[in-house]
This record gives structure tokens, C-alpha cells and sequence, in this order.
């Protein structure tokens, strides 16, 4: 293993979680891996499938000379869609069973609202994204940020705070309006204007010819486009064509009339 904040600490952690994707894509047909930084997240379908990704990772653990921090806190389980009242078989990792939470909303805290729902998703991530812009905005029309390096700054400081999930939270009642109405807002807010000028012009002044709403609806295209490209056999492609037609209250079947 490498000490925590050696000078070979950043090279390395690059090339490990490489060989440990590819360990379990190659491993595991339906599986979703993600990385946060040194935290990794696995998704699949059922217990014994989790046992068997947590086998793997023992075994590369011991192949690579690596570590996972396990404990009680650090280390969960979430069961989703099981009766909370049901006692389900212990999951081991590193020979240490691992807790299963009796609530989610903690660890899906970053992406969605606490409290769930789409309008409240929405609120969460325009809360977070104002919080960005505020230090942006400031910058511009202070004169220390330029538009020409402004803008592409807002793509990636401000934007990227509201788009996780938008092609979801776009579903909410009010959404075309409240997310119109954000982006005119701060497009008049870095002019400072009068208040009787429109902020669609100003937002049109800044090169922003996709509005709020517009922009969600292309994240919606985009997951749609992404889903329909699967390969046939593809776990995802069948629950999404299912899930467009087996009823008229799934996000496959909503997104249409978007």
C-alpha cells in the first residue's frame, strides 16, 4: 500500500480503480459502478449478486495490495425496495459484515432533496446552483472575470450544480416556469438593469439561446437517446421499454409529452 498523502498517492489512485472497473465489468453483466473521489458506490440486483461483487473485491484487495475502510458507518448497505421489517443475510467484506441502513436519505442527500420528490429535488440543486452563481455574478461585475471566460466559468461552476438528475426533476408541476424564470433572473442580475427590462433579452445578450426549461429538455433527449442505444440484451433498455408502456406514470412514459 502507498501512505495517505505520499507523493505517488494521485498516480496510483488513478491506475487502481481503473483495474477495479475492469475486474468487475468484466465480472459482472449488470452492475453500476460509481466513483466519488476515493468512495466507490455498486449497484446491483440482488443479495447474492452484492456478496459476489464483494468477493471480487476481496480478491482484488489481495491482488493489489489495497484496503477498503470498513466500519459500521463508513461501509452500508442499502436494501432498496425491501420490507424494512425483513432481516436479510449478512454482507461481508474484508471478513466484516457490513450495515444495512434503515434510511436512504442521507446518502442520496447530494442528489436529491432529503425529503424526495421531483419539485423538491429541484429546489435542492436551485438552492446549491444559486449558491454558485452568487460567487460568479459577483466576479463579472466586479470586472475582475470577463464575459469571455465568464461564461464558459458558468457552464461548469453554475449549470453543473443544477443539471444532476434535471432530466428527472423536470417532471415536477412548476418546473418550465421556475427554471425560465431562474435563468432570466440571473441573466438580468449580471447587467444590473433597470427593473423593467426583460431578462430574456438580457439572457439572449450573454449567448444563452437555450432557456432553463429548454435545457432540461435536452438533458431529457439526451437520456432517452442514451437508453434507446443499448444493446438489445442491455438489463437498462428492457426495464426502460417496460416501463414505457406498462403504465402512464413512469418517467419513460412522462418524458414523451415533455
Amino acid at each position: 500500500g502507498l501512505p495517505e498523502g505520499g507523493v505517488l498517492g494521485p498516480t496510483s489512485y488513478i491506475s487502481l480503480p481503473d483495474t477495479l472497473l475492469k475486474t468487475l465489468y468484466a465480472a459482472f453483466k449488470h452492475i453500476i459502478c460509481l466513483l466519488h473521489v476515493d468512495d466507490p458506490a455498486f449497484a446491483v440486483q440482488t443479495h447474492e449478486q452484492a456478496q459476489q461483487v464483494l468477493h471480487s473485491l476481496d480478491e482484488w484487495c489481495d491482488l493489489h495490495g489495497a484496503e477498503f475502510h470498513v466500519t459500521d458507518k463508513k461501509t452500508v448497505v442499502c436494501a432498496i425496495g425491501h420490507n424494512p421489517n425483513d432481516v436479510l443475510p449478512p454482507l461481508v467484506l474484508r471478513g466484516k459484515q457490513l450495515t444495512f441502513l434503515s434510511c436512504h436519505k442521507r446518502w442520496l442527500g447530494w442528489l436529491f432533496a432529503p425529503d424526495g420528490g421531483a419539485a423538491a429535488t429541484m429546489k435542492h440543486r436551485i438552492g446549491i446552483a444559486s449558491g454558485k452563481y452568487s460567487i460568479w455574478a459577483g466576479l463579472v461585475r466586479s470586472g475582475a472575470l470577463p464575459l469571455s471566460d465568464a461564461l464558459p466559468l458558468f457552464e461548469s461552476l453554475v449549470d453543473s450544480c443544477l443539471a444532476p438528475f434535471r432530466w428527472l426533476y423536470i417532471l415536477a408541476d412548476d418546473s418550465k416556469d421556475t427554471l425560465n424564470t431562474l435563468l432570466n433572473r440571473w441573466a438580468k442580475h449580471v447587467f444590473a438593469p433597470d427593473i423593467w427590462t426583460s431578462g430574456t433579452i438580457h439572457r439572449w445578450e450573454l449567448g444563452w439561446s437555450v432557456s432553463g426549461f429548454d435545457r432540461a429538455v435536452l438533458d431529457v433527449a439526451r437520456r432517452r437517446a442514451k437508453l434507446i442505444m443499448l444493446p438489445e440484451d442491455s438489463w437498462f433498455k428492457r426495464w426502460y421499454e417496460w416501463a414505457s408502456v406498462c403504465c402512464s406514470n413512469t418517467w419513460a412514459q412522462r418524458s414523451k409529452l415533455i
